[in-house]
């Protein structure tokens, strides 16, 4: 379609120009909404050495399973709670009590930093340091 009247032209192109704006601004919008409302450690995670899996959902729930050794397959759940701004998380074991000393050292609060898909949780009291990869 060729429009030869200049103000015809003229309309048209700020129509185009207009809703292309409108589209920009709300993709903009939503990506910036997106950065700073979601939960930066939600997701499936392995630890870098194999030993277990940690699975994080939006409901604040996560569930840590041990994939080697002697209790391979046993699994605990803990709630926990984040706080973006100081970057930190903190894990509380949810139900019954677990006797399994490696599922027990995540109980508490950690610094927790994501780059790069992986995940680093350091115990800022003695400095110990999770590392896990994103699956």
């Amino acid at each position: 379609m060729i429009v030869e009247n200049e103000e015809k032209r003229t309309k048209i192109w700020r129509i185009v120009f207009g809703i292309s704006t409108i589209a920009v601004v709300i993709v903009a919008v939503m990506i910036l909404v997106k950065m700073f409302t979601t939960n930066p450690i939600s997701g499936s995670w392995q630890a870098d050495d194999g030993s277990m899996e940690m699975n994080l959902n939006s409901s604040n729930v996560a569930k840590i399973t041990l994939l080697d050794g002697d209790e391979k397959g046993e699994s605990v759940e803990f709630r926990y709670t984040l706080s973006r701004s100081e970057k930190k998380v903190s894990f509380q074991e949810m139900g019954k009590s677990s006797d399994n000393g490696l599922l027990n050292i995540l109980s508490g609060t950690f610094n927790y930093n994501v780059e790069g898909g992986m995940l680093t949780l350091t115990n800022p009291e003695y400095g110990e340091q999770y590392m896990f990869e994103k699956k």
